[in-house]
């Protein structure tokens, strides 16, 4: 029971920001800022240059700044002077680049999963590093004196 209490206030917490957030109301029109999604919309577009074959033009702010600007690309409209700039590097766009191949929304709420997963990811994985009598030690205890020496582990 003690283990619930912590992961249903985080499970309240996140709920609360998603329900709060500017970010994930959707709205449409010239006069919504910021976009739906957030600042998710530039990797989507990187990510939608990448898979249409265009990756040279990735970092071409008018051709990126029409694409988030069009309803047909994106589904959705949001004040024309906002721009989220490419700030990546190339390899990061090819990553996420298979989210553009599902529609922007549903992509925002897959990466906003993932994201959160890797959290609950890190979060247990460093617990359970920091639980009383966990060892951080990086080298197998039948590891060789060679390699604790090229790695800088001292063996007790």
């Amino acid at each position: 029971m003690g283990r619930l209490v912590p992961i249903a206030l985080a499970a309240f917490v996140l709920a609360a920001v998603f329900l709060a957030s500017p970010n994930f109301r959707f709205e449409s029109g010239p006069d919504v800022s910021p976009p739906y999604g957030g600042d998710f919309l530039h990797e989507w577009i990187g990510g939608y240059v990448v898979r249409a074959g265009d990756p040279v033009r990735l970092y071409d702010r008018r051709y990126t700044t029409a694409l988030q600007h069009d309803a047909s690309v994106v589904g959705f409209e949001f004040k024309p002077d906002d721009y989220l700039p490419m700030v990546y590097p190339p390899f990061y766009y090819l990553l996420v680049s298979p989210l553009s191949a599902l529609p922007f929304r549903r992509a925002a709420a897959v990466f906003a999963a993932f994201s959160i997963a890797c959290l609950a990811i890190s979060l247990t994985l460093l617990g359970l590093a920091t639980r009383p009598g966990a060892s951080l030690d990086l080298v197998a205890p039948d590891a060789d004196a060679t390699s604790s020496r090229i790695w800088g582990v001292v063996r007790r």
